[in-house]
C-alpha cells in the first residue's frame, strides 16, 4: 500500500511515492534435537538390618530352693581361706569359742604375729561394749600355714590353747575346701536362728537383756529383727541381731 503525506501538495509539484520496504522475517533453524543419553543407573546400597541381641532368659532350676539361698548376708567377710593348707590347732577342753574367741584369738596372733590368718569356726556381732557369738563347734582352730608360722607353732601354749596337733613327719593340715565347707556350715547355723514373726524372743546381752519382746518383722539380708518389748507401760520396738535372740 502506497503512504499519502497529509501535507497539502502545491501546483506544480511532482507527487513522489514510496514503495513499502518488503521485510523478510528470518527463518529459525529448527535444531535437530539432543539425543538423550541414558543416565547410568547406580546400585541402590541395601539397608543395614540392625539387629539387637537379646540376653537369654536363665533357665529354672528344678531343684527346690531354700528360702536361705538369696540375699542373706556374708557371714565370713572376717576370714579370707584362699592358701591351701591351714594347721589345726587344739584348744583346751574347756575353752568355748562363743564365750573366750576374743581371748584365744588375742594369744595366737601374740604367739604367731600380728601377719598370721587365723579361722575360729564362730560368728560374732558387736552389742555396743559387748559381744555376741555363735560357734559352729569347739576345741579346734585353724591358722595358715607359712614358713614363720611353722617356726612359731612350737610357742603356741596359753590358757586357752594347747597346741597344733602333730601327724606323720609334721602337722596335720586342711586344705581350702575343709574351710569353706566350715565356712558354708556356719551360714547355715546362724541363718537357722532367724526367728519367724510372732514369735516371742528375749536378748543375750544388751539394754534390753531378760526382757520378753514380740518379733514384728525379720530382715533375712541384714539378721536383723524388729521387737516389741512392754517396758514401764510403755511399748518400745528396737531393731535386734538374731544372734542376740533366744527363744522365750
Amino acid at each position: 500500500m502506497v503512504k499519502r503525506s497529509k501535507k497539502p501538495i502545491k501546483k506544480g509539484t511532482k507527487r513522489r511515492t514510496t514503495k513499502a520496504k518488503k521485510t523478510y522475517k528470518k527463518k529459525a533453524v529448527k535444531k535437530a534435537p539432543a539425543k538423550k543419553v541414558p543416565k547410568k543407573k547406580t546400585p541402590k546400597r541395601a539397608a543395614k538390618k540392625v539387629t539387637r541381641k537379646v540376653a537369654a532368659k536363665p533357665r529354672r532350676s528344678k531343684v527346690k530352693q531354700t528360702r536361705f539361698h538369696t540375699n542373706v548376708k556374708d557371714l565370713t567377710h572376717r576370714y579370707t581361706c584362699t592358701d591351701e593348707k591351714w594347721v589345726i590347732v587344739e584348744l583346751q577342753e574347756d575353752c568355748s569359742l562363743e564365750e573366750n574367741h576374743e581371748a584365744v584369738e588375742r594369744q595366737m596372733f601374740l604367739c604367731l604375729g600380728k601377719d598370721a590368718k587365723c579361722f575360729l569356726p564362730v560368728y560374732t556381732e558387736q552389742v555396743k561394749s559387748k559381744s555376741v557369738a555363735v560357734s559352729l563347734f569347739d576345741g579346734y582352730a585353724f591358722v595358715k600355714q607359712t614358713e614363720e608360722v611353722l617356726t612359731r607353732l612350737s610357742r603356741i601354749r596359753s590358757e586357752y590353747v594347747c597346741g597344733p596337733l602333730a601327724g606323720k613327719g609334721g602337722y596335720q593340715t586342711v586344705g581350702t575346701e575343709v574351710i569353706n565347707d566350715l565356712k558354708h556350715k556356719l551360714e547355715k547355723e546362724v541363718r537357722g536362728m532367724v526367728p519367724r514373726k510372732g514369735q516371742k524372743v528375749i536378748p543375750r546381752v544388751g539394754v534390753f537383756q531378760n526382757l520378753t519382746g514380740k518379733v514384728i518383722s525379720v530382715d533375712k539380708r541384714r539378721l536383723l529383727a524388729q521387737v516389741l518389748f512392754e517396758r514401764s507401760s510403755r511399748v518400745v520396738r528396737a531393731p535386734i541381731n538374731v544372734i542376740n535372740l533366744i527363744p522365750a
